[in-house]
C-alpha cells in the first residue's frame, strides 16, 4: 500500500481507514492529497463547467436587520440531521447560528432522511436536500445561494461529496468537526480545531490552514435538546425496574456496563487493553469504590470481533 501511494496512486480504499491502520500522520497527508486530486479531476472531466462558478456574496445590509439578513454560511454534509456524533453535537451550533441576528444559515443534506430527521428533532434550520444531484448540479446549488463561508462536515468518511467543493462554489471553504486528519485538497482553506486536536507538530501535516479555537472544538447539543431527554415521570418508571432489567442479565445493583456501540475499525488495541484493566480493576478491587459484576456490552456482530477484543484486554 505505501507503495502505491509513492508512484502517486490512489488508493483503493477510503483515506478514512488509514486512519486505523499504521500509517504515519505524513503518510495519511499524502493519502487524502491523492484522493482529492482525483475527485477534482473526475468531477470536472464528467461534468465540466463551460465557465468558473462565480463568486457571489450576499452581504448584509445591516447586523440588525433581522433573520435571513446575516453573513450567509453554508453547512454542507450528510449527519446535520442524523442520529450520529456529528449531528448530535452539530445541532447546538446550527440552532444557535439560525437565532442570531449576524448570520444566515443554510444546511445542504448529502444522504436521503435528512429533511425527516429534521422534523423529528424540531428543528427549523433552513435545509436544502442534494442528495440525488451530479456534483456540478450539487456546487451550483450552493453557489446560487451566495455562501460567504461554507463549512463542509464530513471529511474522508463515507458520503463524502468532495467532488463538488473541487469546483469551489463558496469563496472561503472549510472543514470543521467530522475528520481528524487533513482533508488534503486545495480546495478546502481551513480547518477549524483546537490546540489539543491540531498540535503545532501535528500543523505540518495539514493542507489546510489551521483555525485554532480558543476553547474545546466540540460542541454539544444537551443544553438545547431538552426533548431528547425523558419526562421525569417516564425516569422515575424506567428506575423503579431498573434492579429488575438488571437481574434479568445477571448484573447486580450498583454494578457499571462499560458500553461501545461504535464501529470497531475505529478502536485501536490499546484503547481495549485500557478498558479491560479499567474493567478488571472495577470487579476486583476488594474495598470500595468497587464495582462488582461489571461487563463489557458492544454494538456489532461482527465475526470474531469480541474474542479478538477479549485477547487484547
Amino acid at each position: 500500500v505505501r507503495g502505491m501511494f509513492k508512484e502517486s496512486f490512489a488508493l483503493p480504499v477510503m483515506p478514512f481507514y488509514t486512519l486505523s491502520t499504521p500509517f504515519s500522520m505524513q503518510e495519511v497527508k499524502a493519502v487524502n492529497e491523492a484522493w482529492c486530486q482525483r475527485f477534482a479531476n473526475d468531477a470536472r472531466e464528467s461534468h465540466p463547467l463551460a465557465k468558473p462558478l462565480p463568486i457571489q456574496i450576499e452581504m448584509p445590509i445591516s447586523q440588525n436587520a433581522g433573520p435571513g439578513a446575516g453573513i450567509k454560511v453554508a453547512f454542507f454534509g450528510s449527519d446535520a440531521f442524523r442520529i450520529h456524533p456529528v449531528g448530535k453535537s452539530i445541532n447546538a451550533a446550527l440552532t444557535l447560528l439560525h437565532q442570531s441576528a449576524e448570520i444566515d444559515v443554510m444546511v445542504f443534506g448529502l444522504v436521503p432522511g435528512q429533511k425527516d430527521g429534521r422534523a423529528a428533532m424540531h428543528s427549523s434550520v433552513p435545509f436544502t436536500d442534494v442528495t440525488n444531484l451530479h456534483c456540478d448540479d450539487i456546487a451550483k446549488a450552493v453557489n446560487a445561494w451566495k455562501p460567504a463561508i461554507l463549512i463542509e462536515t464530513n471529511g474522508q468518511t463515507q458520503s463524502q461529496r468532495l467532488d463538488a467543493l473541487s469546483y469551489r462554489p463558496a469563496p472561503v471553504q472549510v472543514h470543521y468537526l467530522g475528520y481528524g486528519a487533513t482533508i488534503g485538497a486545495d480546495y478546502v482553506h481551513g480547518f477549524i480545531a483546537d490546540k489539543i486536536m491540531v498540535t503545532p507538530e501535528l500543523s505540518t501535516h495539514y493542507t489546510e490552514k489551521i483555525q485554532v479555537l480558543p476553547v474545546p472544538f466540540y460542541v454539544t447539543a444537551y443544553a438545547l435538546d431538552s426533548w431528547r431527554f425523558p419526562s421525569l415521570q417516564e425516569f422515575q418508571a424506567k428506575s423503579r425496574n431498573r434492579d429488575k432489567d438488571r437481574a434479568g442479565e445477571n448484573l447486580k445493583s450498583g454494578s457499571c456496563v462499560f458500553a461501545s456501540f461504535n464501529q470497531i475499525h475505529k478502536t485501536s488495541h490499546k484503547f481495549w487493553s485500557s478498558m479491560g484493566r479499567m474493567v478488571a480493576k472495577c470487579r476486583n478491587k476488594p474495598q470500595p469504590p468497587s464495582v462488582p459484576s461489571s461487563i463489557w456490552t458492544l454494538g456489532t456482530d461482527l465475526p470474531g470481533a469480541a474474542e479478538r477484543i477479549v485477547a487484547a484486554a
